[in-house]
């Protein structure tokens, strides 16, 4: 007897309910081993400490990964010919018999559910969407794949487009959330794709790549959790506000094996914030600054044109120039980075005046033991030690490129390798103590390699009083032990080893985030046009398995140092092991506004192609002419801005401006009584205050800090400023107009940029 939708609703929630269950079962019982593993003190033994560390971040992940799911446990099922009934959701759960009672959405039964179509229904008769909020069943939408199989079911309104619309429509928070529920089949091919090579998601604006990215990490750690869960995945974003943006993903889907970086924060104890000229970058960004920042490290490593007098206990040694030669071209011989290289440079050296000296003592003649001391007490005499470093410095990759930069006679010197012009050298030139810019960090990336770490007479120093600590340990653990008469009973060396330093083991990503050498297991970058050559050569570096997602829109591109296609961002770098997936639907925004948006792109590049809108909202965007000056631009982007906030009530509304508008509208929006922008961030340099700008009611942005965001309205004040901001007007310009998903008002004064036409044809606003 077929059931009605009030029954099936019923049954879902009774199933709904007993997936909840299960979960609190889970959840206190792993709890439980938790809290007894953190009280059990054990032997004492380093063994058993890593032992239950161990146990102890294990079921501290487990225990996330439950709560992630607590939002949407189950959120579709799917009938199959054989008329079995599988439920999907955010993790896979089973009974007490290990039957599976709820199926991961990265395994590969799960498959079916993103990809059944009528044509194709992957041995499905139904597939259901589940509608929840908390742990209650608000509705669920059927697919209906086979008519005749799913006959005996209630009458349901059935669309596969349904929940994806609803999602669409939803309000924005602030904050991406994930998909898993309305993933579509070019989205879910992209994610479960091989991860054995280099995967570009190229796409337009609001095509989803991001959100797939980030959910094919998710399938990843799935998939290949022991590997990467040793190695970490890496994902670059192209700002803070982004990164905020995006935060809360991956832990929503359960997974925290993530470092999220940008790319002036690649480089530990680099804060790379600093804007500079567009030429500027486009010049670091070449491919010859490595030969440049190769050809300063040579130039450091000098020999004097006519030997060096070296003075040493009263007396004048002398390093002739051919002795230096040889001793440099051994160091180089070595094939060692510059400071490992300098000890062989310091030996050679060493050893000569070693021989100066015992030839000056009388008979000359010296033991292994008497002419090793010598040489100790040259190597530690200052002066020594003064005209060593001299010709061969031991060097950091900050003070080598803040000393090439503000130095002509260097910055000529390494130029001359890769033939800089005079311009080209002006361009580079900058003050020392300048503050480094994004650009930087790949050759401060270029130079650490080259240099590699510090000597190791500071690292055995370092050794040496660490040792000094340890021992002052054991050596307070014997005193406690003799004052409490335990000493037979405990040993003091273990007792130290046990309570010194920090008990807490450090996960991979914990290690990987400050570790310039730390090498992923997998590389996510977003906004992938705009990476330079210098920066893919850090990039790879850090992912030397090439196993990466490339997530870009070339049409998108505004940095002047990018490539024009992926076969020249990527191929002088990995060779072929790379290929494209186009994502051809536009998810995010309206067709209404990728109809203008669409002339802008074409204005930029004839022959791209915008992606196809998957809604409409019967809302146009509208052209608002002020009369006046800018800050009459200004205010009534300020007061739209108000107005829109009022519109979307929960949603988000962002101003996107010129740079140099932004802090303008800002402080016109700050003076609005009663506006809670007082202290409002002026910048996004951090996280705290890229959370500030997320949270506020209207962001106020540059096109630069709005990449990858969405609003439910957008403000665009005075395109003609973007435009005319870089070489790449047209590009910023598109990207600002598809951040909204709803609506899109445009505030100029004068006339329309003329790529803008359609919106001039429509009746303008005048204030």
């Amino acid at each position: 007897m077929p059931t009605t939708y009030e029954q099936e609703l019923t049954s879902e929630q009774t199933y709904v309910d007993t997936l909840y269950n299960r979960l609190d079962e889970l959840r206190d019982r792993i709890r439980g081993q938790l809290r007894a593993v953190l009280l059990d003190s054990g032997t004492g033994t380093p063994q058993s400490r890593v032992e239950r560390d161990a146990f102890a971040t294990a079921y501290s992940d487990r225990i996330g990964q439950l709560d992630a799911a607590e939002g949407r446990l189950c959120f579709g099922a799917m009938d199959h010919t054989d008329h079995r009934r599988v439920y999907i959701g955010r993790i896979g759960l089973s009974d007490d018999e290990h039957d599976p009672i709820l199926i991961d959405w990265r395994a590969p039964v799960a498959t079916a559910f993103y990809r059944a179509t009528l044509a194709d229904p992957h041995g499905l008769v139904r597939r259901r969407h589940l509608r929840t909020k908390g742990r209650e069943v608000r509705g669920f939408t059927d697919d209906v794949l086979d008519p005749a199989g799913a006959s005996d079911g209630p009458v349901v309104a059935s669309s596969s487009d349904a929940p994806l619309l609803e999602a669409l429509s939803a309000p924005r928070s602030g904050h991406m959330h994930d998909i898993v529920a309305t993933l579509q089949a070019e989205q879910d091919r992209v994610i479960r794709a091989d991860a054995t090579s280099v995967l570009v998601v190229d796409g337009g604006p609001g095509t989803g790549k991001t959100a797939v990215a980030l959910h094919r990490a998710a399938y990843l750690l799935y998939t290949d959790r022991e590997r990467l869960a040793r190695s970490g995945v890496l994902v670059i974003g192209p700002s803070p506000v982004f990164l905020r943006y995006i935060e809360q993903v991956l832990p929503s889907l359960g997974e925290t094996g993530v470092v999220f970086a940008t790319p002036g924060r690649l480089f530990p104890g680099v804060d790379a914030v600093a804007g500079e000229d567009d030429r500027v970058v486009a010049l670091k960004g070449d491919l010859r600054m490595a030969r440049l920042v190769a050809a300063a490290v040579k130039d450091r490593q000098e020999v004097p044109p006519n030997g060096v007098d070296v003075p040493y206990d009263g007396a004048v040694l002398c390093l002739e120039r051919r002795t230096v030669e040889n001793a440099r071209a051994r160091a180089r011989r070595s094939r060692r980075p510059h400071n490992a290289a300098r000890r062989v440079f310091v030996r050679e050296l060493v050893t000569a005046l070693t021989r100066q000296v015992i030839g000056h003592l009388a008979g000359g003649l010296l033991d292994d033991d008497e002419t090793d001391e010598i040489a100790g007490y040259l190597r530690a005499d200052p002066d020594v030690r003064a005209v060593i470093d001299a010709m061969w410095p031991q060097l950091t990759p900050q003070g080598l490129l803040a000393e090439l930069f503000a130095t002509p006679a260097r910055l000529a010197a390494a130029g001359t390798a890769v033939r800089l012009t005079n311009a080209e050298r002006h361009l580079l030139h900058r003050p020392a103590g300048s503050p480094w810019t994004p650009a930087d960090v790949p050759l401060l990336d270029e130079a650490a390699e080259l240099l590699g770490d510090p000597d190791d007479e500071s690292a055995e120093l370092a050794a040496w009083e660490a040792e000094q600590e340890r021992r002052a340990e054991r050596e307070y653990a014997r005193e406690v032990l003799d004052g409490l008469g335990l000493s037979e009973m405990v040993d003091a060396d273990m007792m130290a080893e046990r309570w010194s330093g920090s008990r807490r083991r450090r996960s991979a990503v914990e290690h990987a985030g400050g570790d310039r050498s730390w090498t992923f297991g997998h590389l996510i970058v977003d906004e992938a046009q705009e990476v330079s050559p210098m920066l893919w050569r850090l990039l790879w570096r850090r992912c030397p398995m090439r196993s990466a997602t490339l997530v870009g829109d070339l049409a998108q591109a505004a940095n002047p140092a990018a490539a024009r296609s992926w076969a020249d961002a990527l191929t002088p770098h990995i060779g072929n092991r790379w290929r494209v997936e186009r994502l051809s639907v536009s998810y995010r925004t309206p067709s209404e506004i990728m109809d203008v948006a669409a002339d802008v792109l074409a204005a930029q590049d004839p022959d791209a192609e915008p992606p196809r809108s998957v809604r409409a909202t019967g809302r146009l965007p509208v052209a608002v002419r002020v009369d006046g000056s800018v800050d009459a631009v200004v205010r009534r982007a300020a007061d739209t801005a108000l107005q829109a906030a009022e519109d979307v009530g929960e949603g988000k509304v962002a101003v996107i401006c010129s740079e140099g508008l932004r802090e303008r509208v800002r402080a016109a929006l700050a003076a609005v009584p009663g506006y809670p922008a007082s202290g409002y961030p002026t910048t996004a340099d951090t996280a705290t205050d890229a959370a500030d700008l997320l949270a506020a009611p209207i962001a106020v942005l540059t096109v630069a800090e709005s990449k990858g965001l969405e609003f439910d309205a957008v403000i665009l004040a005075e395109p003609g400023a973007i435009l005319g901001s870089s070489r790449r007007g047209l590009a910023d310009l598109y990207v600002a107009m598809t951040r909204a998903t709803q609506t899109l008002t445009v505030v100029h004064c004068g006339e329309l940029p003329t790529v803008l036409h359609r919106l001039g044809d429509r009746p303008a606003m005048t204030t």
